[in-house]
């Protein structure tokens, strides 16, 4: 389904799905799960095309399996336009083992693609074809799941990924730049009603103010322009436009409709998590659905979608303590069926840059002076306020100057992004394949990368086992994305007769203290002669993104592992850990470990031998 911006000559497009029969598998390249288009002949010849992302609508009651996708087609005399649509039943392949071949109990990271049989299935209907083809279609009814299975293959690899490499594969996966517009929201903090909204995009930008905030003032649109050339002079030449509106709600739906209107492919917001559930609480509270505010209004109802899917917030380090993930390292998520893919760019800022020392502060403000563009605006009349005051104190006394700070927040960010390139280049050439929303997941993108270059050499990866962890184990290592869905509805519990190995809880280990000796640094002003326990030579060794660095260094696979210890008859996990632990810390009785963790003869042993 086209949205309601068509050109003169419109496109149509007819989807063909690969249906390869199993004695032809052998013949499978990557090119098989590429969707080939058939187009009309149009007065504009095509260039190219690109999806930028995909949304998938799971098959309910009232719809069928559906994917929303943005696209941008590029034509030989240079410009470019934006494309959404619809797709009914997209089918996408799965694989498991051949019968003949299902003589192993553990998992393959690999299997060659001979070996495997194909079927084409939607996603929503993936569990259910994965079952009949395993031979168990009861599975799902007893509890288990098909993701356990050592025989089936490409589950993992999602639909939305396929429809992206569609076209990056045909592409070279050469990119042209993504479009990006900024928006920014000013609520009242008291009241918390929202009074500004202002979205930019390339040399437009567009206010949605409410009535209220500027009810005392007269020709609104003039004095925000004298004001605009008054404190951002480099700013006057762009078109400029100004909305007002009687509500918040009115100021929601005038904006979006703007930005739907424009068809930015990134909606950039600095720290979306105030932004975005700001907007969705305050539609909330007026009984509006959100869907016919934010969301493509060319598209039927039911296919509609506006879900906030917020990040980790916190973490459990092994010692079990609880610590609060800083905000800029938080990848949220609004699903939403519209042109536009809502990002966070100050997440985006931080990730790219995750090898890098950790700056003070990730604030907009910040940010923009660190790259030498200039803070945020700033006032002379609200100089001896600060936080919150400085807020209510321009908005009650100084709404036109507020309204231009707000404007400028949106230009900062524009301002950014043409230095750094993060959103329209950098970004989607890392991430590939992955969709946006699992960006900041290594494995997820490792992942994809690895599908890829199996396909190349003619071999499919394998699935991920379901995971039974308690949600303080999920919060503290980073899983799959896929995993951690799987349990978002269910209830953890932690089952620990399933692991065969050593728990990795409770491995950190302090110096011990009865072999410390007493000679630290006297450096207390105070008591000049009393001995502290500071140390003035020390040494610590993290090694920098050691996944998956040592594991590709050290040829980690389970092709290139002959056995792996789990457990050792005889000894307690209390004296592995002690025993181990010590190696550590440098001084390490050899005679000692080998007799207590191999049974071989004692120091004592040895002395009656000798004699």
């Amino acid at each position: 389904m086209k949205t309601k911006e068509q050109p003169q000559s419109c496109t149509v497009v007819v989807f063909l799905y690969v249906n390869i029969n199993q004695n032809k598998l052998k013949n499978i390249t990557t090119s098989n799960f590429v969707n080939i288009k058939l187009e009309s002949i149009m007065s504009k010849e095509i260039l190219k095309r690109e999806v930028r992302f995909a949304w998938h609508l799971p098959k309910t009651d009232y719809r069928e399996d559906t994917h929303y996708v943005r696209e941008d087609i590029t034509y030989k005399d240079g410009t470019q336009e934006p494309h959404c649509y619809l797709i009914t039943g997209y089918k996408r392949p799965i694989f498991v083992t051949k019968e003949a071949y299902r003589n192993h109990n553990d998992k393959k990271e690999f299997e060659d693609i001979d070996k495997l049989n194909m079927r084409m299935t939607t996603q929503s209907d993936i569990e259910q074809v994965a079952s009949s083809m395993l031979g168990f279609e009861h599975m799902k009814k007893i509890g288990n799941n098909v993701r356990n299975s050592p025989y089936l293959y490409a589950y993992d690899v999602t639909s939305t990924s396929l429809i992206k490499y569609s076209t990056l594969k045909k592409n070279n996966f050469i990119q042209s730049p993504y479009s990006v517009a900024a928006v920014d929201i000013e609520a009242n903090p008291v009241t918390q009603e929202i009074l500004l909204s202002t979205v930019a995009f390339k040399n437009k930008v567009h206010t949605s103010i409410n009535r209220k905030f500027v009810a005392n003032i007269s020709d609104v649109p003039t004095q925000l322009k004298k004001a605009i050339e008054r404190y951002i002079p480099d700013y006057t030449g762009l078109d400029y436009t100004f909305s007002i509106c009687e509500n918040e709600v009115d100021l929601l739906r005038d904006n979006f409709k703007v930005i739907n209107d424009w068809k930015p492919v990134f909606l950039a917001i600095w720290n979306m998590d105030f932004d975005i559930p700001k907007i969705l609480e305050r539609l909330k509270y007026h009984n509006v659905n959100p869907t016919e505010i934010l969301c493509d209004q060319s598209i039927p109802r039911q296919y509609r979608v506006c879900r906030y899917k917020q990040g980790l917030k916190k973490k459990v380090t092994a010692s079990g303590i609880h610590k609060p993930i800083n905000p800029s390292l938080q990848w949220h998520t609004l699903i939403v069926t519209a042109p536009y893919y809502v990002i966070d760019a100050m997440c985006v800022y931080r990730q790219l840059r995750i090898a890098n020392q950790e700056e003070t502060s990730y604030s907009l403000d910040a940010i923009l002076k660190k790259e030498g563009i200039g803070g945020k605006l700033k006032f002379e009349q609200a100089d001896k306020y600060s936080g919150i005051k400085w807020h209510l104190f321009l908005q009650e006394k100084y709404p036109i100057e507020y309204t231009v700070y707000n404007i400028y927040d949106c230009l900062g960010m524009l301002e950014l992004e043409k230095k750094t390139k993060d959103l329209s280049s950098t970004l989607p050439s890392f991430a590939g394949i992955t969709d946006f929303s699992k960006f900041n997941s290594q494995i997820r993108k490792i992942s994809d990368a690895v599908f890829l270059f199996g396909l190349e050499k003619r071999k499919i990866i394998g699935t991920v086992a379901k995971i039974d962890k308690t949600e303080e184990e999920i919060e503290s290592e980073e899983v799959s994305d896929e995993a951690l869905e799987d349990n978002e509805d269910e209830e953890i519990v932690e089952k620990p007769e399933k692991y065969k190995t050593l728990d990795l809880k409770g491995w950190i280990q302090l110096l011990p203290q009865n072999l410390l000796l007493h000679e630290g640094l006297q450096c207390l002003e105070e008591y000049p002669k009393a001995v502290t326990n500071i140390r003035g030579l020390t040494c610590d060794l993290d090694a920098a993104s050691s996944y998956p660095s040592c594991i590709l260094a050290a040829n980690v696979s389970k092709e290139t592992c002959v056995n792996e210890l789990i457990s050792i008859e005889g000894i307690s996990e209390d004296i592995f850990r002690e025993q181990n632990l010590s190696i550590c810390l440098g001084d390490v009785n050899i005679l000692e470990y080998f007799n207590v963790m191999f049974d071989l003869p004692s120091i004592a042993d040895i002395d009656k031998y000798l004699d």
